[in-house]
């Protein structure tokens, strides 16, 4: 098998407003924000009513199809509101934040039944159709995609590459839990080649090389509909890792935030479900829009609103509504 690819067929888009290796630390938000719309295949269950009181990996909701499944809430205080949609679908779930960051007792034990209770497993996908995982199903293999080519995406170098992150014992639990192959693609000159008990492949930086379904097709190609494979992001792993190395729940994430709608295009630490308004603030220029993901395949959203669950990009771009005459000439 090759350990080295190259794609040819590809590009990297030059946009401005690159973020800048600045990691911004944001302080607690008042309001903690779910929106299990945002999560594709997931019919939701509300384990929770207005006026509930939550701690830190309190089970607010689960996915019918898949019941063994929770999502959990990520700070401590009481449920202020549940906002429906179209046929009674829950669009959010707004928790006003008391700031304790209680949490419940938490099961530390190496499992697969602590990774569900948690709301870990949900940061596990399997292609094809990105859906979580059956827990009794068996992965062929696991995929961490090591590579950033997506227009702003973050720089792992920058926020993993120091003795403070939990990959490797992210990878431990992984195959303590699965027995499995775990795939980890990386640029030639990446850190992540210093992990052990992963087979290494190799990429050239040019994209769509970073996306997992790429790296699937020459890797270990999908024969049909239920030949699966799974997919954890290198974040996810490493909240995974540190999950259990600290017996602590991990409620916050890294943000990549550019674009030219932006002032200060950099990182950001935040809890997650935070509001987009209180990690952008004042910073943000009129007249622009916010994508949650990536410019090529994220999704337009209200800054009132957290960024969308699996999503470790904001884009912010300018839009006019200047009318060129006879612009479409050009």
């Amino acid at each position: 098998m090759l350990n080295s690819f190259k794609i040819s067929k590809g590009h990297n888009l030059l946009i401005d407003g690159v973020p800048c290796l600045k990691l911004n630390e944001m302080t607690s938000p008042e309001l903690v924000i779910s929106h299990p719309l945002s999560i594709d295949g997931i019919k939701t269950k509300l384990l929770i009513k207005e006026g509930d009181n939550v701690k830190i990996g309190t089970r607010l909701f689960f996915d019918k199809r898949n019941p063994k499944v929770f999502f959990v809430s990520t700070c401590s205080g009481k449920v202020d509101k549940i906002i429906y949609g179209e046929r009674r679908s829950v669009q959010s779930i707004q928790i006003n934040n008391n700031h304790k960051y209680e949490s419940e007792r938490l099961d530390f034990d190496i499992s697969i039944d602590s990774l569900l209770k948690s709301g870990l497993w949900t940061y596990i996908r399997q292609r094809p159709f990105s859906k979580i995982p059956l827990p009794n199903s068996i992965p062929k293999s696991i995929f961490i995609s090591g590579l950033s080519t997506q227009p702003f995406a973050p720089d792992l170098d920058f926020l993993f590459n120091n003795p403070d992150n939990f990959l490797q014992s992210g990878i431990d639990v992984l195959k303590t839990l699965f027995k499995c192959d775990i795939n980890l693609t990386s640029s030639e000159d990446s850190f992540l080649k210093k992990l052990n008990d992963v087979n290494h492949f190799t990429f050239n930086n040019l994209h769509p090389a970073g996306n997992v379904g790429v790296q699937i097709h020459h890797i270990d190609p999908i024969k049909n509909p239920d030949d699966t494979r799974w997919y954890i992001t290198v974040q996810d792993l490493n909240r995974i890792g540190q999950y259990y190395s600290l017996k602590k729940y991990p409620n916050y994430k890294f943000t990549s935030i550019g674009g030219i709608g932006f002032d200060k295009p950099s990182y950001f630490k935040h809890i997650i479900g935070t509001p987009i308004s209180d990690i952008i603030k004042e910073k943000i220029k009129s007249s622009s829009r916010i994508i949650s993901g990536d410019i090529l395949s994220g999704k337009e959203i209200k800054i009132e609103n957290s960024i969308n669950y699996y999503d470790e990009i904001l884009t912010i771009i300018k839009t006019s509504n200047k009318r060129d005459f006879l612009g479409w000439l050009s």
